[in-house]
């Protein structure tokens, strides 16, 4: 976003004019930090009506920051084109009125939109403009983030001496600005470089740095991803049973944070990304099965591709029309929505970088703690009340012996895929 400028002399009308853009323009981030789909398109509304009133009194430093964010907005909304088009506005007004900080945020977001569509050169060539920018401004926080773009995108380009290059002189940056969520991301970078270099212990000493680090700032997410990288170098050591346990342990994480989002849709959206997490663990168990076949690893493993597979489905049947709260306790379930509102609020926030310093995130994190913990709570006191509403609300896949009793009969078999990291298994 744009710095704050000084009011301008003007007519009365104009004032009030650039008092309504100012309105606009706060109702609409507001609007945007709550994350939705709904809020979203509901932010870019209020946005345009700013954009509107600060064209009309000619505030060009404003009408960049407004542009650069829907520009943002478009891109969270995965409708990069309209944000390119949004950046390539406010890009030039930036530059037209000598607005640094706005311009070197605006090549940064350009760099991500080509970052995000698979078109490496053009990103790292604003990644590269904005790179001086950062410099002369003295933001030692967004230039470790522009060096560390930079080496993921030369390491997703197989160029990882480069590479490391990058996130060799990122890291001493967010370390002397305590950016300690930077330096979480270039540790997993840098670990990842020594994976594919074949560097296995390399990468788990920079894993492990990685882990201790997010696990002090609190980012559940991060310390989801910091497991699963450690369990796919414990896989291919061979270390079977430690990547078993760092991988269960991201599993555990996830199905916490998923809960916490009350919007299908960005339910729905979350657990899309963190799919390869289960396909690795079902892959793992079925390798563990090949060399344990008694200890049940193969049912475990059907658990847990149902669970992956049907709890989308599950849970949007469960936010049908059914009346499943017929009988259940009115204020627990007043207590429910509340919490559920507000921990969607909080994790809305929590996905939006350029929000918040240091202390605000671990703020934040504690609150999303505490907010998840009541929420457990209450679900074990509706489990125990209304156990009609629980099983309906808070939905599991059948177990394989669920399996065999309940849907199976002695003439029927069930055979299901599941397409693995290394193989596909048939169940």
């Amino acid at each position: 976003m744009g710095a704050s400028i000084a009011q301008q002399p003007g007519t009365t009308g104009q004032e009030a004019t650039r008092a309504a853009a100012r309105r606009a323009f706060q109702e609409g981030l507001q609007l945007f930090q709550q994350g939705t789909a709904e809020s979203l398109r509901q932010a870019i509304a209020k946005l345009e009506e700013a954009l509107r009133l600060y064209q009309t009194v000619g505030d060009k430093q404003w009408e960049a920051t407004t542009l650069n964010n829907i520009g943002a907005i478009y891109s969270d909304l995965g409708e990069k084109q309209k944000a390119l088009d949004y950046y390539n506005q406010s890009l030039p007004l930036s530059r037209d009125t000598g607005n640094q900080v706005g311009e070197v945020f605006t090549l940064n977001n350009i760099g991500l939109v080509y970052d995000n569509l698979g078109e490496k050169q053009r990103a790292i060539d604003y990644y590269n403009q904005s790179l001086p920018l950062f410099r002369a401004i003295g933001n030692k926080v967004g230039e470790a983030l522009v060096l560390n773009n930079i080496g993921a995108i030369y390491s997703d380009l197989g160029e990882k001496q480069k590479a490391l290059d990058y996130f060799n002189q990122s890291l001493p940056l967010s370390r002397a600005t305590g950016n300690q969520v930077g330096e979480v991301f270039t540790l997993n970078n840098i670990g990842l470089v020594y994976d594919n270099l074949g560097e296995k212990q390399r990468a788990i000493d920079n894993y492990n740095q990685s882990l201790l680090l997010v696990r002090v700032v609190g980012n559940k997410a991060g310390e989801a991803a910091t497991l699963n990288n450690i369990a796919y170098v414990e896989r291919d050591r061979g270390n079977f049973n430690a990547a078993l346990t760092n991988i269960e342990a991201a599993i555990k994480i996830i199905e916490q944070l998923r809960t916490k989002i009350i919007s299908q849709d960005l339910r729905a959206s979350y657990f899309a990304t963190v799919q390869n997490y289960y396909k690795f663990y079902i892959d793992l168990l079925m390798q563990l099965h090949k060399t344990n076949p008694t200890k049940g690893y193969d049912a475990l493993a059907l658990h847990i591709s149902e669970r992956a597979r049907a709890r989308s489905f599950l849970e949007l049947l469960a936010e049908s029309g059914a009346n499943i709260r017929q009988g259940v306790d009115p204020q627990l379930l007043a207590q429910e929505r509340s919490l559920l509102q507000q921990l969607n609020a909080a994790e809305s926030t929590r996905l939006q970088p350029r929000q918040g310093t240091e202390a605000d995130l671990k703020a934040l994190e504690q609150k999303i703690e505490t907010l998840s913990n009541q929420l457990q709570e209450l679900a074990a006191q509706i489990k125990q009340k209304s156990p009609r509403y629980a099983a309906l609300k808070y939905p599991s896949p059948l177990t394989l012996p669920q399996i065999q009793q309940q849907v199976l009969d002695n003439d029927t078999i069930l055979l299901q895929y599941s397409l693995g990291t290394a193989a596909i298994y048939g169940q």
